[in-house]
């Protein structure tokens, strides 16, 4: 008969569990709603940020913002997207539960690379922005070839 020793990591549990409790602060409906927050009210864009060959893509959630209500600035590398929220709201109701926000929305992001500024395009669908934001030529990987000897 054999034994299997295994190795004892203190902090391996540690790390699993702040996962664990990051997820639930991420996941939990009773979050306060200054946690979401940023400054002076204005809320923040959940979005995406991924990395093509040839451009960065960004997608961002923008239930109930129209398109003329987005504005679209890239300055130094940073891409930054604002919104605005209008939730009608009656002058005679008595809300039992209010949940919809009004308000400003904003959200910024520095890109790891020099894009083409004259190529940048954007769409809004469905509620979600995506902006498409080409690299310059010298940005994108190039394959070396190895010559023979």
């Amino acid at each position: 008969m054999t034994t299997a020793l295994t190795r004892f990591e203190p902090f391996a549990e540690a790390l699993r569990l702040s996962d664990a409790v990051e997820q639930l602060l991420n996941e939990s409906w009773v979050m306060p709603r200054s946690f979401f927050s940023g400054w002076a009210g204005t809320s923040r864009i959940p979005l995406d940020l991924y990395e093509t060959d040839e451009a960065y893509v960004v997608t961002a959630l923008m239930p109930g913002v129209p398109s003329d209500k987005v504005d679209i600035q890239l300055e130094q590398n940073t891409l930054t997207i604002r919104g605005e929220v209008h939730a009608e709201q009656p002058k005679d109701a008595h809300y039992l539960i209010q949940e919809r926000a009004s308000g400003k929305i904003e959200r910024s992001v520095r890109l790891p690379a020099t894009v083409d500024a004259d190529k940048i395009s954007a769409s809004l669908n469905d509620g979600v922005l995506t902006i498409r934001l080409p690299k310059v030529e010298h940005a994108r990987p190039h394959r070396i070839t190895i010559q023979a000897a």
